[in-house]
């Protein structure tokens, strides 16, 4: 059996996101509700992963008299590293005579998540505090609990140990996750579950710390590995010594006001939070829970985004990718040579194959994508260094994108398997690309947006050739583009101005108006006298939301302001089209744009999510309307904020200048990391 039909790497989940708190650490995540702990017995998305796979569906703790047990408060450090929670532990007889205070950080460090608490007692007699620690682990795929179904069965093959749970999969990969307990008196220590004694001396403290290991081996292995002794105070020291290092390299972003901060340090913490230490560099993983790993098209728009204040980022996502480039031709995962791969997992399902995407090249734009960014990093850090080092990477991509623009005319793509997406731009749903009565659209499909990507690859890449007649090639394949661009794209029957079509496909055109279309503007692919035109689509389209530009318009055949990708708004989306329009000239609809989605940023506590849904702003509608199962963090719609300011405060363009520390942002960040 494979993967269920529709289930994408970015379809229409089933299962509802249920956590409140997210913690990361390279190929470990973890999701906790509002209290900080994974409640058992429930179907929820909250657990303990490494990679694709949960190690923990259960992490709860039980007092005798839970009513006395009273949360306080739950929140993630400022670094993005640190869970921190706060309760109370009422402990006289009637239930409020006297209390324990009880402060738990929990973190994730390598492979391992550990908790260290500590219980305060205030009163002039010693205490005893007497609770149940639940534990368990499913050893579920992401895929499924995405889905809310099951697509292995193993309940058989799991063996539960005094100290750990275990699980061999059919290829004799075994997952274990260990369980280490210290402090206090640990009574009964039964499988996935101890109960713990903690002795509190009279005006004093006591600690208690639990670790939970995971680890993943193939068959090779002989024995399991026991995780080295953990010190938390270590760990938490070298994790923030690790994001102080890579602040001291980011460039100081200018105070601007109490919203804008509160946004770029959430923003911060997320993407601290999301991106991954590899031995390339540091790279940006997509989103928690669903995309926790990497994603060619995401890491590349959200280095681009945060090209300006972290251009080591797109150094490590470009190198990252050209590991991964294509080397051949495989129908079954879409490779082609010299393509950039579209997303990249581990895990069971992709090792049974019955989840096609551990290596997968479904993307149309991710190539393109690869050769624009490469072009923009060397001009931001005004080096070509990493050209040389990439220069196979780069003409390889190169050359599969003027073979297929010379091939096809328009950069497009077909489903080739039986598996993987049938879209395959940034809106891979499978309804996301239909024509005007509503027919979704089949067979060779050129995207609106993945044109302007390719020109604008075209035209960086006649800027970082040193060959002429590769050169003049680039630049013959560009101005055939846009010649084709405007005369099968441009429609010109809507009212005074006229817009951009959604897609081609096979001749047949997509008379629907969308927000990608407007990405055009960053890519300089649309000749003067059209952008005007392709702007006043913002207002006669009614396109606007009052929370961001919706994907398509509401007259469309598909629209659903509540759906995955035809009415919904997309932070990432905005921002391009933001970045586009300060280009171009229309400062005053950027900086609209940008008050709308500052507007939304303040209603989300300032984390955007993945998406939201396309409802208008209205009295009834005071603020936007939560898309279920939309991922936050989320790295592009974290990133956005970086392009999204600018159109609000143009002073913040020029960021490099010299600034006053007190009023450097970033660095007030980097004074409050302690070590």
């Amino acid at each position: 059996m494979r993967v269920q039909e529709g289930i994408t790497s970015s379809s229409a989940q089933q299962i509802e996101t249920g956590y409140t708190h997210v913690l990361k650490h390279r190929n470990l995540f973890a999701t906790f509700d509002e209290e900080g702990f994974i409640p058992c017995g429930q179907i929820s998305d909250c657990g303990l992963f490494a990679g694709s796979t949960r190690h923990l569906d259960c992490y709860q703790w039980n007092f005798a008299n839970q009513e006395n047990f009273k949360p306080l408060s739950a929140d993630i450090s400022d670094d993005g590293t640190i869970l921190v929670c706060d309760a109370e532990i009422l402990t006289g007889e009637s239930g409020s005579e006297s209390s324990i205070f009880l402060h738990r950080e929990i973190l994730l460090f390598d492979s391992d998540l550990h908790e260290k608490c500590t219980f305060r007692n205030y009163s002039d007699k010693e205490e005893i505090v007497r609770f149940t620690v639940r534990w368990g682990s499913d050893f579920s795929d992401i895929y499924e609990i995405r889905c809310g179904g099951t697509l292995v069965e193993r309940e058989d093959r799991i063996t539960i140990g005094d100290i750990d749970v275990s699980y061999t999969d059919a290829r004799q990969h075994a997952y274990t996750t260990q369980i280490d307990i210290r402090g206090g008196v640990c009574c009964d220590y039964q499988s996935g579950e101890a109960r713990i004694a903690i002795s509190v001396p009279a005006h004093g403290k006591a600690v208690f710390s639990i670790r939970f290991s995971c680890s993943n081996q193939g068959p090779e292995a002989v024995s399991r590995v026991v995780p080295p002794a953990f010190h938390f105070a270590e760990a938490r020291s070298s994790l923030r010594s690790r994001t102080k290092a890579f602040l001291a390299q980011t460039i100081p972003v200018r105070t601007l006001g109490y919203d804008e901060d509160a946004w770029l340090r959430k923003s911060w913490s997320d993407l601290l939070m999301l991106l991954t230490r590899t031995n390339h560099g540091m790279v940006p993983y997509a989103g928690v829970p669903w995309f926790s790993t990497l994603f060619g098209r995401d890491s590349l728009w959200t280095s681009f985004f945060m090209l300006d204040v972290a251009p080591t980022v797109a150094e490590g996502t470009l190198r990252r990718l050209a590991a991964y480039q294509a080397t051949s031709e495989d129908q079954a995962t879409e490779s082609m040579k010299g393509k950039i791969l579209h997303e990249m997992r581990d895990g069971e399902l992709v090792r049974l194959g019955l989840n096609p995407y551990g290596l997968y090249f479904g993307a149309v734009d991710s190539t393109p994508l690869f050769i624009w960014l490469l072009g923009q990093y060397i001009r931001r850090v005004e080096s070509r260094n990493l050209l040389h080092e990439l220069r196979p990477a780069f003409e390889a991509a190169l050359a599969y994108l003027l073979d297929g623009l010379e091939r096809d005319t328009f950069l497009s793509y077909e489903n080739r398997g039986q598996e993987g997406l049938h879209h395959q731009g940034w809106k891979d749903a499978d309804d996301a690309i239909f024509d005007e009565q509503g027919e979704v659209m089949r067979g060779r499909i050129a995207l609106i947006e993945a044109q302007a990507y390719a020109f604008g690859a075209l035209q960086e890449a006649a800027l970082l050739h040193d060959d002429p007649r590769t050169v003049e090639r680039c630049q013959q394949a560009a101005q055939k583009l846009q010649e084709e661009f405007l005369k099968q794209f441009w429609q010109d029957d809507l009212g005074a101005g006229g817009y951009l079509a959604m897609a081609v496909a096979d001749g047949e055109v997509s008379r629907v108006i969308s927000s990608t279309a407007l990405h055009a503007l960053l890519f300089d692919i649309l000749p003067p006298k059209y952008r005007e035109k392709a702007v006043f689509t913002l207002n006669a389209a009614n396109l606007e939301s009052g929370w961001g530009l919706r994907t398509v318009a509401p007259e469309s055949a598909l629209y659903h302001p509540l759906s995955y990708h035809n009415g919904s708004v997309w932070p990432h989306d905005n921002a391009i089209i933001i970045a586009g329009l300060l280009q171009a000239g229309f400062t005053s609809e950027a900086a609209r744009l940008s008050e709308q989605l500052m507007a939304a940023a303040r209603a989300f506590s300032y984390r955007l999510p993945e998406l939201y849904a396309g409802v208008e702003r209205m009295g009834s509608a005071p603020s936007p309307v939560r898309y279920r199962n939309a991922c936050a963090p989320q790295a592009w719609a974290a990133s956005a904020v970086f392009k999204i300011l600018p159109a609000l405060h143009p002073e913040t363009r020029d960021i490099q200048q010299n600034l006053d520390p007190d009023k450097q942002w970033i660095s007030g960040m980097q004074t409050n990391l302690k070590t």
